[in-house]
């Protein structure tokens, strides 16, 4: 009985110790989503968290172009993470070009080798 507990115990603590490693390799994947339907529009991306303050720039750059479209967005940034979201009946047409041109923009910056891949 002390036996089976002890195989069971050490196959538990390499499991683990298993999920902890590939965690922390997730971590530094860059990840970048775009969906969309009739109504909405959401962009996320995870991303290295040093390129968070070249990301907030990036934004910061473009920001005038959403105030001045009266563009209707909801930006949400943590290190590493971004999510962008919109409400396509709340925008215009033009707006919509805008917000899907800066999001790609914003995939470029955060990782450049695999933006034409992701725009198909």
């Amino acid at each position: 009985m002390k036996r089976t507990s002890l195989f069971v115990l050490v196959i538990l603590l390499s499991l683990c110790l298993c999920f902890f490693f590939l965690q922390k390799k997730r971590q530094g994947e860059t990840r970048m989503s775009i969906k969309q339907n009739e109504t909405s529009y959401t962009f996320t991306a995870s991303y290295d968290p040093g390129l968070t303050p070249a990301v907030n720039h990036y934004l910061d750059t473009y920001a005038s172009r959403f105030r001045k479209e009266h563009t209707n967005i909801r930006i949400r940034t943590l290190e590493g993470e971004l999510e962008i979201k919109a409400d396509k009946r709340l925008n215009s047409a033009a707006s919509m070009t805008e917000v899907d041109q800066i999001c790609r923009g914003i995939s470029r910056l955060i990782n450049p080798n695999q933006f034409t891949s992701f725009c198909k």
